[in-house]
């Protein structure tokens, strides 16, 4: 109980903080100062990879990125003329929406899956079969042939490993030479 109270203490506070930030008006020499300091702040903030400091990295970016879209609606926009009103609000537009996608990406960096690695068994029979697919479209034979090499030249055990070559050449005698040559390495 203690802890979501404090939790939504946070959540209050920061988004005071927020609205603040956002909307208090500055120079264009408060601004660079404001982003030279969350900037020096992140590249400090970036050298660890504590779970906390990264949801502080999110919180300090937000802030930032959302402080520039209000200075941008509310200090840019050019509405004098039909084509600087289009190109005023298309510009805009597309900074919203990379805007959005930064917004949205967060989710995915402030909780990332962490997936444990599990040791193939000892019995390489029970490994799983994998399948190598090489796609090629009108490559020089030195290149496939290499290529091909490597496939087959993975540390994983012959039984388990299929090549295959995926030849998507228009022409009939491309593709004769290509599997005539792959059967003789």
């Amino acid at each position: 109980m203690l802890l979501q109270t404090l939790g939504w203490l946070f959540v209050l506070l920061y988004s005071v903080v927020f609205i603040i930030v956002i909307a208090t008006p500055m120079t264009l020499a408060n601004q660079w100062v404001f982003g030279g300091v969350t900037v020096l702040l992140l590249i400090c903030m970036g050298q660890t990879t504590s779970r906390r400091v990264r949801l502080a990295m999110v919180l300090l970016t937000a802030i930032t990125s959302t402080r520039y879209m209000y200075w941008r609606v509310t200090e840019t926009l050019v509405t004098e003329g039909v084509a600087e009103t289009i190109f005023s609000t298309g510009l805009l537009a597309a900074e919203c929406y990379a805007w959005l996608v930064l917004i949205i990406s967060f989710f995915q960096v402030v909780r990332p899956f962490e997936r444990k690695i599990v040791p193939l068994p000892g019995d390489t029979s029970l490994w799983p079969t994998v399948d190598v697919y090489i796609p090629t479209y009108n490559e020089s034979m030195e290149v496939v042939r290499d290529t091909v090499l490597a496939a087959q030249n993975l540390d994983y055990p012959s039984d388990k490993l299929n090549v295959y070559l995926l030849d998507d050449g228009k022409g009939r005698n491309s593709e004769h030479l290509l599997h005539e040559q792959v059967s003789a390495i």
